[in-house]
């Protein structure tokens, strides 16, 4: 079983980086690894840090299934209202929100634990998850220059549509360039954590290349949200007494750092915003006709069983395409799907988050940067809807929280020791 936990955790690395479904098969494993070490000695060892784990969490756990009720009800009370409704698209996306939201969230609490349950289990993650960012940081590079796109196979090629200024906007093995973007910034705020507060040699080797490797895929990706979301995300990340510290050191390499975006041809990208029927005139049609459908259906929204004639009426009113009926904004889709209720929902899902920051010492930090990239990302794409980012913040966040967890044990561990050299608070004493 150890040997299982240990190809686990090496195949979580690649996993990040491609499709979702790689995601949920490794989650069937990770069940299969807890029935079968439940009742065993291994499992009696270290259980103490699982359950510290689970506790550590239990916020988000209620939230999830409160959340995933609030949509479940209010899709059904929509339905109900109009008198019209698809019950095979209400079914297969209740059970698709279910999937990501709560059946994700519990499979992988009974794995992640594991990360901070020893120090071998660290470096085995830190080292394999560096590799595979370095390989993908090489596919992307060579993506961007000639469109291979292998996700699909070995002789596809990206379409015209992921063209930017005469290059490939970037997707890598996922498929789509905005989840990888954002992905790439949960794991660049998380890698600066890791290298910052990791011990070991190898695990900072590990994770400055990982940090490394994701800023090199934002900068060549052409997705501007991302690129926005990761320079917030960064400034935070790092403590102001080390931007003060080495200001020199960052100041050299802004400077390069912003010649290679000019060679590039990074900035060319933002000035597509003001071109109409692009980028930003597109997003705000999309953004006022959500708005509008959530103002209609206030308390339920139209419901993922909906008609789609209903919404491309709105997009009509606009005289606009409604070939894309997506809100690109994940507040505006919840609401618009959901109303308030499922909007409540979220909110209540996001705010457990928090509890989790203000509970925590050491990783405080880091769980509040990686609040706020997936805020500040949900407001130009639906990314708590994208199935690859709620398996990457998923994962994220339980990997931090099983360093959060690691890092008390060793300090109780640390302390009862010092007790006992020292006989402090012994009554023979």
């Amino acid at each position: 079983m150890k040997m299982l936990s240990i190809i686990l955790l090496i195949l979580s690395a690649p996993a990040l980086f491609v499709p979702v479904f790689s995601g949920y098969v490794l989650g069937l494993l990770m069940i299969v690894l807890a029935i079968s070490l439940w009742s065993s000695k291994e499992f009696q060892k270290v259980g103490s840090n699982g359950k510290a784990f689970i506790k550590a969490l239990m916020p988000v756990s209620r939230a999830a299934a409160v959340f995933w009720l609030c949509l479940a009800f209010s899709a059904c009370a929509a339905g109900t209202l109009s008198g019209s409704i698809d019950q095979n698209a209400l079914i297969r996306s209740l059970g698709n929100f279910f999937v990501k939201y709560v059946l994700l969230w519990f499979v992988y609490l009974s794995f992640w634990w594991r990360v901070g349950a020893s120090d071998q289990n660290s470096r085995i993650f830190s080292t394999a998850y560096a590799l595979s960012a370095v390989v993908n940081a090489a596919y992307c590079l060579i993506q961007r220059q000639i469109g291979v796109d292998w996700a699909h196979g070995f002789g596809h090629f990206l379409g015209e549509n992921r063209f930017a200024y005469g290059v490939y906007r970037v997707s890598g093995f996922m498929g789509h360039p905005l989840t990888l973007g954002y992905c790439q910034v949960l794991a660049l705020v998380a890698s600066i954590h890791f290298f910052m507060v990791s011990i070991s040699r190898q695990e900072k080797i590990a994770w400055l290349a990982s940090a490394l490797s994701a800023a090199f895929v934002l900068l060549i990706s052409g997705s501007r949200g991302p690129q926005l979301t990761a320079l917030v995300g960064g400034l935070l990340i790092v403590p102001i007494r080390l931007w003060k510290l080495r200001w020199r050191e960052v100041g050299v390499m802004s400077l390069l750092l912003l010649i290679l975006a000019a060679k590039i041809g990074v900035f060319e990208r933002y000035s597509e915003l003001l071109s109409r029927g692009f980028g930003g005139d597109m997003r705000s049609i999309h953004w006022a006709v959500h708005w509008q459908v959530f103002k209609d259906n206030f308390w339920f929204g139209m419901g993922p069983g909906g008609p789609k004639s209903a919404i491309s009426a709105y997009y009509f009113a606009y005289q606009a395409d409604d070939n894309i009926r997506l809100a690109h904004n994940t507040f505006l889709q919840c609401g618009a799907d959901f109303g308030i209720v499922g909007l409540g929902g979220m909110f209540l899902w996001l705010r457990s988050w928090s509890k989790i920051e203000i509970r925590s010492k050491a990783t405080k930090q880091a769980i509040s940067v990686v609040i706020a990239v997936t805020v500040l990302a949900g407001l130009t794409q639906n990314v708590l809807q994208d199935s690859g980012f709620v398996l990457g913040v998923t994962t994220w966040i339980m990997i931090i929280t099983s360093f959060e967890v690691s890092r008390r044990d060793k300090l109780v561990s640390t302390t009862q020791n010092s007790n006992h050299f020292s006989r402090e608070g012994d009554a023979a004493t």
